[in-house]
């Protein structure tokens, strides 16, 4: 038995549906420190991960700074790069978690750095077209701000008055630059120059941005070289005409005030970190004004990537980092705007992007949370540390359950853990043998294994509890799970043709309450046939044709249903299903091809060979790495089960 079929290969287009929304998931929210909520979001449907960690920078009773404090880290030099975790590790058990920083290319980060008050460099300018980007700071008392910023400093013994015209960078013939230990161990040499090693006051407030620093000279030299650079200790030096007008502002011993100023930063800024654009202005989204007043292509603002942010709340008493995985099956990626509305949705609103893409990376408590696009730790020029001002402690004092929410659908199962926390919630170990998980209903959550359950129900709630017993202590925690609804299911295919000898399998899918599809076995539905004589159909969704006729098959589950129609035909021999003498019922499409432009139509063969041909005429308007594809697409309807198809 064969069946013939004059033409080509038919190839289907499938369109995506538009989503109408966003369903967001916070599947975990996890204290991991002293007014440090760390929140693990999903969005199923784009799909999307992301990783929120939200740090409480107001000043609680009796303490003298806030919970957390937040370090732009830098421990190498201004080019250096470390992965997220070793910037973490410079803060020992104490650091709560960070995020990778800046853009960055040889030189270092493309914006200005400060970290712990020192300047690291100033910010990447071309003086033919300025164009200034954005960067997220904190003063001295935590107080966040977004602002871009003009750099300017100078040195004062409170008659003179010099410019500083750069920090740790190359100094031109007729310049005086500031040296600090971000440079290296050492100031570079200079062939004829003038340089003071200089210290801040120890009754001041160490270096600081925007702010005076009373610092005395503790020696003076015409090459700079010879001075160590020390986390307190930098080197000021001058060239060319500048060096005589240095050499006669102070001596050795002298006090001298510096002032190392971005114009647009708070008041004694402490810790700075550049990025680019800001994206939330005002509570409002920012994400494509901002590319565009600081410069950028579309397509950087457009285009679906990992992304890392920084942000703070309206009342600056907030400070939210924020990474979205990218380029990956579980999480696309998003857009500058995708993210911004996101950052808003989460109490953001100042908000700015730092780098993404390989650089993504979220690290809370040593672990990384978030999954880099690189698969692995990528070396960053500098990071954003939350740190806490508790002392680290010891002794279990609290235990938290992971997750401690989920939307979950008919037959999903879901697995937890439990972690262990001190008084100041710095992790404790716990052991698993400890720990016993049981659930509120046992007729909605089936208890699978030690610590996995299986849903039972629909449109409901109910609650995984947490209990850890060790050495007479007890400890709890809940979570909870909400129980998806069904809206109905969908039995393909919807026409059939059968014969006598072949079996036909159905396949149904069922969808909840966001019209996300899911699987349950087969045999959980109820099969049945209108016309019994034509054929039947088993538990397992396998229709047998009996002789020919047509039937309904419907699938019912509990309170939904849906109904395919089967024609039974007994047939052989050779069928032309279309003799392509005229192309009236086929569409043409496309990918990377002008639309506009594109005919085909019937006409006799060029070569001879055959009758005809079709000929399609068409023009490109593909991108350089992509190829062109030209679609023919129809329906033919085909009696019986054909054992092969003949495109001649």
């Amino acid at each position: 038995m064969g069946i013939l079929c004059r033409g080509i290969l038919i190839l289907g287009i499938g369109i995506s549906p538009l989503m109408s929304e966003y369903h967001f998931i916070t599947l975990s929210t996890t204290r991991v420190g002293p007014g440090a909520i760390h929140r693990k979001i999903i969005e199923p449907n784009v799909p999307w991960t992301l990783d929120v960690l939200e740090l409480d920078m107001t000043h609680p009773d009796g303490l003298a700074h806030p919970y957390t404090e937040i370090h732009s880290a830098k421990p190498g030099t201004k080019s250096q790069t470390l992965p997220v975790s070793s910037y973490a590790a410079e803060y020992g058990d104490k650091a709560i978690g960070a995020i990778n920083g800046d853009f960055f290319d040889a030189n270092g980060s493309i914006n200005a750095q400060v970290s712990d008050g020192m300047m690291v460099k100033e910010e990447n300018i071309n003086p033919a077209d300025p164009v200034y980007w954005s960067a997220f700071s904190l003063n001295q008392n935590s107080k966040p701000a977004i602002s871009t910023n003009r750099f300017g400093a100078w040195i004062t013994n409170g008659t003179d008055t010099l410019k500083i015209h750069g920090v740790n960078r190359t100094s031109g013939s007729d310049e005086i630059i500031l040296y600090n230990r971000f440079y290296g161990s050492n100031p570079p040499s200079v062939s004829s120059g003038y340089s003071l090693l200089v210290k801040p006051s120890d009754t001041g407030d160490g270096w600081q941005v925007n702010a005076d620093v009373s610092c005395q000279v503790w020696g003076v030299s015409p090459n700079p070289a010879s001075f160590s650079l020390s986390d307190t200790k930098a080197v000021i030096t001058a060239t060319g005409s500048q060096a005589i007008r240095l050499e006669t502002l102070a001596d050795s011993g002298a006090t001298v005030d510096i002032w190392i100023g971005l114009n647009g930063t708070l008041p004694k800024t402490t810790q700075l970190i550049g990025g680019f654009p800001r994206i939330v202005k005002n509570g409002q989204n920012h994400a494509l004004e901002g590319y565009r007043e600081e410069g950028g292509s579309a397509t950087f603002a457009t285009d679906y990537h990992p992304r890392t942010a920084v942000g703070f709340s309206a009342d600056s008493t907030r400070v939210f980092f924020i990474t979205v995985d990218g380029r990956q099956t579980s999480s696309r990626g998003m857009s500058l705007p995708e993210l911004a509305d996101f950052m808003i949705s989460q109490g953001v609103a100042w908000g700015m992007n730092l780098d993404g893409g390989g650089s993504t990376e979220m690290l809370v408590r040593g672990k990384i949370e978030n999954s880099p696009s690189d698969g692995r730790e990528r070396p960053v020029v500098n990071a954003l540390v939350a740190v806490s001002n508790l002392p680290p402690d010891e002794g279990l004092a609290h235990i938290q359950i992971r997750p401690d929410y989920h939307n979950l659908f008919y037959r999903e199962t879901l697995s937890f853990t439990a972690t262990g926390w001190t008084s100041n919630y710095f992790p404790a170990d716990v052991a698993s043998e400890n720990a016993r998980f049981y659930s509120s209903d046992t007729t909605l959550l089936n208890h699978v294994s030690d610590n996995t359950f299986e849903v039972l129900g629909f449109d409901t709630a109910a609650y995984v509890f947490a209990e850890y017993t060790e050495n007479g202590l007890t400890l709890n925690d809940t979570a909870t799970i909400h129980m998806k609804q069904a809206t109905g299911i969908s039995l393909s295919p919807a026409l059939a043709m059968a014969d006598t000898l072949n079996p036909l399998n159905f396949k149904v899918r069922i969808f909840d309450e966001w019209d996300i599809a899911h699987s349950i076995p087969a045999a959980e539905y109820h099969w049945y046939v209108t016309n019994p004589d034509v054929g039947r159909i088993d538990s397992t969704g396998t229709f047998y044709g009996i002789s020919e006729g047509e039937t309904a098959v419907i699938a019912r589950f509990k309170d939904w249903s849906d109904t395919a129609r089967v024609t039974v035909k007994i047939c052989e021999g050779t069928v032309v299903l279309d003799p392509m003498d005229h192309v009236s019922g086929w569409q043409v499409s496309g990918d990377f091809i002008d639309m506009d432009s594109t005919k085909i139509r019937i006409e006799p063969s060029p070569l001879g060979d055959r009758d005809a041909v079709i000929r399609a005429d068409y023009g490109f308007i593909r991108l350089s790495t992509e190829r062109s594809w030209l679609y023919l697409n129809t329906d033919i309807f085909v009696n019986g089960i054909p054992d092969s198809f003949i495109v001649d």
